[in-house]
């Protein structure tokens, strides 16, 4: 999770100034926010993270210190009435949303550092809390999905960039440079230029992998190369003819299992409409997106079911033992 990788940065430059930290542990009803996001803030302001659309931070931030004064408390908000507890409209989702609003002591600081970098070296955490209620929360967090985007073209800069701004890690890679390519990336995402066999991808525990040099032969060696990988997604830019060609030239060459055929998304994207890098860009992130929580796309209007469900993140709320 970025979340807890943004916080922990944000305590580590925070020097010996007070925050407090605000986590979803339960919802009933409909909410923004699933269990497991969180909020850091100080006597200034919003820090990192958030719990809502907007909504819920703004009372967190106003009350939490004082509410957490004795120690770690849980607060119910409900969405269906506003801030003093009156029955007047608030956001109207009509959820309740309970928030563990605790000070940031020196082992919530160590514990949030050490499960960042637990996740930053591709390693799944637990994180176990015991609440004020007796009950405890744990969490079965994941490292944040990497995507590789293969071609240094003005095309690739939205796709990076749209991509990191949903949650993806992004690496941009390619065999070698070209004019500006530096320049371009910079500020958008790591830029890597070697070979396509000296890419390094095997110690991503969720990679997903875009290919779009503009270059029949790159992309061919590069398609063969993450279908020997354990990329989930391999997005091909252009006709289906075209991966389809590079498909069979590779098959006849070395044998590739079923499933990892199914991998490859050719052309990439979701049938959106519009044109151009940036609309492209949504197309292919948006389908990146719904391989990684196994989802078809579609109108949220035609859903007959909730919207979120409980496949991920795997979040359990305990009654402790003898509690």
């Amino acid at each position: 999770m970025r979340e807890i990788a943004e916080i922990a940065s944000r305590l580590r430059n925070l020097g010996p100034q007070p925050a407090w930290l605000a986590t979803v542990v339960a919802i009933q009803g409909s909410a923004y926010r699933r269990p497991g996001a969180r909020l850091l803030f100080s006597r200034d302001g919003k820090l990192a993270g958030g719990i809502s659309g907007g909504c819920l931070e703004r009372e967190v931030m106003r009350t939490g210190e004082w509410l957490a004064q004795c120690g770690p408390v849980l607060r119910i908000f409900d969405g269906s009435r506003d801030e003093d507890g009156h029955g007047a409209a608030r956001s109207g989702c009509n959820g309740l949303v309970e928030v563990l609003i605790q000070e940031v002591t020196p082992a919530v600081s160590e514990t949030l550092q050490r499960a960042a970098g637990e996740l930053a070296q591709q390693r799944s955490v637990a994180l176990t809390t015991l609440l004020p209620s007796g009950r405890i929360f744990v969490e079965q967090l994941q490292p944040a999905p990497h995507l590789s985007v293969f071609g240094i073209g003005d095309d690739v800069v939205p796709v990076a960039r749209l991509a990191t701004q949903v949650g993806f890690d992004v690496t941009v890679r390619a065999a070698h440079g070209g004019f500006g390519a530096r320049a371009r990336f910079s500020g958008v995402a790591p830029l890597e230029l070697r070979p396509v066999a000296d890419h390094s991808l095997a110690h991503y525990a969720r990679l997903f992998a875009v290919v779009m040099t503009h270059d029949y032969e790159q992309d061919r060696a590069t398609l063969a190369a993450l279908l020997r990988s354990q990329a989930r997604y391999i997005g091909m830019l252009g006709p289906a003819r075209r991966t389809q060609r590079m498909l069979n030239e590779i098959q006849a060459r070395e044998a590739c299992p079923l499933e990892r055929l199914a991998c490859v998304h050719g052309p990439a994207g979701l049938h959106l409409g519009g044109e151009g890098p940036d609309a492209i860009a949504l197309a292919i992130v948006a389908e990146a997106q719904t391989v990684l929580h196994g989802k078809q796309g579609g109108f949220l209007r035609a859903q007959k079911a909730a919207i979120h469900d409980q496949e991920q993140p795997a979040v359990r709320v305990l009654q402790a033992e003898g509690a």
